[in-house]
């Protein structure tokens, strides 16, 4: 996906939710969600137009992490539950 490409989908999500949450919350869970889906932080903070990873550090919610690798986490066991 290219930098351009995610702009415009970020862009829709910010005028789809621009009513409901602002955009550094936007922003900080795209981030937050990228990391923790194992993207790695080089790639979201050229995603996101970070200079450096303390520039990044302030938006990332180690809670929405950790939640969101623990979901993927309970969705690999129940699936290999299901395959058993």
């Amino acid at each position: 996906m290219s930098l351009n490409e995610i702009n415009i989908v970020l862009d829709f999500l910010c005028h789809q939710l621009c009513d409901q949450i602002g955009t550094h919350a936007a922003r900080r869970t795209f981030i937050c969600v990228a990391l923790a889906t194992g993207i790695p932080p080089q790639v979201v903070m050229k995603w996101t137009g970070h200079s450096d990873y303390q520039a990044m550090k302030p938006y990332i919610d180690i809670d929405i992490a950790t939640r969101t690798k623990a979901d993927a986490m309970q969705k690999i066991a129940d699936n290999w539950e299901d395959e058993e």
